[in-house]
């Protein structure tokens, strides 16, 4: 997040704020109207839009060649938060200078710009973080920690074809034989994986956190992230709208999914 931070920058968001009124103004109890605006709203805050966070600088602000605001070298970056009446604690985001305005009484030294995929990385490594709230002091439009997740691994398999999903000891899961077998999906993912340095994989259905979708467990040689993005965008045409994760065999979630499974496919 080091680069391109817009440190102080001026922020207007014209689509934000025009999404955010239909939201205001959209009778909840007619279902189509509202689910067409929070399609296009949730589809902004993911795909498209950028929000002014507050923070400070452990150390001193530097300058770059054509005189904007840089962040010195080894400078931390701390995020302001707020705490619900649960005491959780949320990033507080906000759609334009506009309104960031309305936090009366706020200490405000510096400003940054986000994206949601920054949000989404923050909160997945702060277990502590129940998520984030646009606009807290308008809007307040909240998105839980399960929210973004969910939102996130949506976005890499729709970019990706894959969602590199971190599995934690807290994650909800459950194996299954899948029926029907997708053998479309194996094929291509067989016929990837001789182009590759992969030794074994296995094919698994897995509901991970409340998702049904595809578990790939791959033995590999080799760049993680080349051979598992190459996989992930070869299965793509064939996922059907459902998430593809892909993990280590050699990390203990993939040697607990195919224990006593027959690989789909072995380097000859």
């Amino acid at each position: 997040m080091a680069k391109n931070l817009y440190i102080d920058q001026k922020l207007e968001s014209p689509t934000m704020r025009d999404l955010l009124a239909k939201r205001r103004s959209t009778d909840p109890s007619d279902k189509q109207a509202i689910n067409e605006v929070m399609g296009n709203l949730i589809y902004e805050i993911v795909m498209q839009a950028k929000f002014l966070a507050s923070v400070t600088f452990s150390k001193e602000l530097a300058y770059d060649i054509d005189g904007t605001r840089a962040l010195a070298p080894d400078s931390e970056i701390t995020f302001t938060m707020l705490n619900n009446t649960n005491g959780e604690h949320y990033f507080p985001v906000f759609s334009e200078n506009a309104e960031m305005d309305k936090w009366e009484n706020a200490k405000i030294e510096h400003t940054i710009y986000v994206n949601f995929d920054n949000l989404a990385v923050m909160i997945e490594n702060n277990k502590d973080c129940g998520g984030f709230v646009i606009n807290p002091f308008s809007d307040n439009m909240t998105v839980s920690r399960d929210i973004v997740s969910k939102w996130f691994e949506k976005k890499q398999v729709l970019q990706n074809g894959h969602a590199q999903h971190i599995i934690t000891p807290d994650s909800q899961y459950e194996f299954h034989t899948l029926n029907p077998y997708p053998m479309q999906l194996s094929n291509k993912l067989c016929e990837e994986a001789k182009q590759l340095t992969v030794n074994a994989m296995w094919l698994r259905g897995v509901t991970l956190n409340g998702d049904n979708g595809y578990l790939l467990v791959v033995d590999f040689d080799g760049e993680r992230a080349s051979v598992f993005g190459q996989l992930g965008n070869s299965a793509k045409q064939f996922l059907a709208g459902k998430s593809l994760h892909i993990v280590d065999v050699k990390e203990n979630f993939g040697k607990l999914a195919v224990e006593n499974i027959i690989p789909i496919y072995s380097k000859e």
